[in-house]
């Protein structure tokens, strides 16, 4: 199972794109989610305020904008 960090804040459209994005990419390469608030934390609000939705995959660090098939390499990389 693939770890996933997933910053992301409330009414962002680009959070809930990314978040549909992971969700279809679940059977392919099965991964466990775990979304933070970035409101919930001002050292998180400072470091990804104007850089959100951000994804944690392993070693990689994917920040906006991305697509799902930049979603789609992290998850690969990380299942090997």
């Amino acid at each position: 199972m693939i770890a996933v960090t997933f910053y992301t804040k409330p009414e962002c459209d680009l959070c809930r794109h990314a978040r549909d994005a992971l969700d279809s990419l679940a059977i392919e390469f099965p991964h466990q989610v775990t979304e933070m608030s970035i409101l919930d934390d001002p050292v998180l609000f400072e470091r990804y305020k104007d850089l959100i939705p951000v994804v944690l995959i392993g070693s990689a660090r994917l920040m906006a904008p991305f697509s799902e098939l930049d979603l789609r390499a992290a998850l690969k990389v990380a299942s090997q």
